[in-house]
Formats: structure tokens, C-alpha cells, sequence
């Protein structure tokens, strides 16, 4: 239609975009590549070994291309294992440490006052306790 019908504000500069059938892949710099449903409702995350600069899907398996001219398929199959329960939040994760560092770097330093994991009414008196309690809903 040419109208903006829906947006999505990502922390971490993109370097490629691919779209597939049903999914749009934001290839970011920050090792990973975050896909989403074409309404931005919905996303997982996969993490690459390298900067990734391209990504194509294809049968099943997306093709991920870095900035040292590596190129990994994954299948999509295999991908997901940990999801994100903060604050509304719909990514997905293959490992922990992945979803760790997701919740540092998108969560932690965004919640004012309170956790906002899914049925958690914790609130914060000091700022230091905030990462420590936030981190405990991961194990």
C-alpha cells in the first residue's frame, strides 16, 4: 500500500534485511540475527559465531554469511530453546547465555522500579539488587 502499517526500534545497528514467506531476519551487528512475523509480533533470535553481514532462508535452513567471509546454515528446526518473559517481550534463544545477555543489555537497564518478568511483582529499593533478582528468574 506505501504506508507504514508497523515498526519495531531495535538497539543494535542492522546490516541486512531478509524477508521469506512469513518471517522478516534483522541482520544485526551484535552477533545475532532476530526474525520476526511479518506483523512484529512475534521473534526469535539465533546467534551466529561471527558479525554477521547476510542471511538467506531457504528449505528450511538459513544461511548466515559474516564479515570474515564465513558462511554456517542452521536448521530452523534446532534453533529455539530459551524464551524471554520479560516485560511482554517474544524472543527466543538458543542458549542461555544468549537470553542472559539479551535481558542485561534489553531489560535490565530499561525496568524502572519494578521487574517486569511475566507474573512477577518484585519491586526494587536499590538499584544494584535489580540484575541479581532479574538473573534468578533465568535458572
Amino acid at each position: 500500500t506505501g504506508s507504514l502499517t508497523h515498526m519495531n526500534m531495535l538497539q543494535m545497528p542492522i546490516t541486512s534485511i531478509h524477508f521469506s514467506e512469513d518471517h522478516i531476519y534483522a541482520v544485526c551487528r551484535d552477533k545475532l540475527i532476530r526474525t520476526y512475523s511479518l506483523e512484529l509480533k512475534s521473534g526469535q533470535v539465533i546467534e551466529c559465531s561471527g558479525i554477521a553481514t547476510c542471511c538467506h532462508v531457504s528449505d528450511g535452513m538459513v544461511i548466515i554469511g559474516d564479515r570474515d567471509g564465513l558462511c554456517e546454515g542452521r536448521p530452523l528446526s534446532k534453533l529455539l530453546k530459551c524464551a524471554c518473559k520479560f516485560g511482554g517481550c517474544t524472543l527466543e534463544f538458543s542458549t542461555l547465555d544468549h537470553l542472559r545477555l539479551h535481558v542485561l543489555s534489553d531489560h535490565v537497564n530499561t525496568t524502572m522500579g519494578k521487574c517486569s518478568y511475566t507474573g512477577c511483582a518484585h519491586s526494587f529499593h536499590k538499584e544494584d539488587r535489580r540484575q541479581d533478582h532479574m538473573l534468578r528468574h533465568l535458572k
